[in-house]
């Protein structure tokens, strides 16, 4: 993203989001932008985006949430590039381990196929 759209990579760099979600009476906030940068490497530390779990954004100005609804489908779209997704099918019993930080996974459980979006 970073090279195929500087500007919304640099939009999602630097404006933090807040993300909620509330399961079993459990609440669990984050808050932060959507690509986190280590500033001693310049490499990508943290990717989070849940689209089902995004918050109101009460603490942005109107000029900046447009700005993210206008690089939203960029985001959106590259989640579903099928070069940047993985598919991995799991067997009974089998067990794939990911840093969670790194990247996007889900499960198509019909399937028994294991989805690991790579953004980095």
């Amino acid at each position: 993203m970073s090279e195929l759209h500087p500007e919304a990579f640099a939009f999602f760099t630097s404006v933090p989001l807040t993300f909620q979600t509330v399961h079993d009476g459990v609440n669990v906030e984050a808050f932060g932008p959507v690509f986190e940068i280590d500033p001693r490497t310049q490499s990508l530390a943290r990717f989070r985006y849940n689209n089902y779990d995004r918050s109101p954004m009460a603490h942005l100005s109107l000029e900046t949430v447009e700005k993210f609804y206008e690089y939203l489908p960029t985001l959106l779209h590259l989640q579903e590039d099928p070069s940047l997704v993985l598919k991995v099918r799991l067997s009974e019993g089998e067990m794939l381990v990911v840093n969670n930080h790194r990247v996007l996974h889900g499960r198509l459980q019909a399937q028994n196929l294991y989805i690991i979006k790579m953004m980095c």
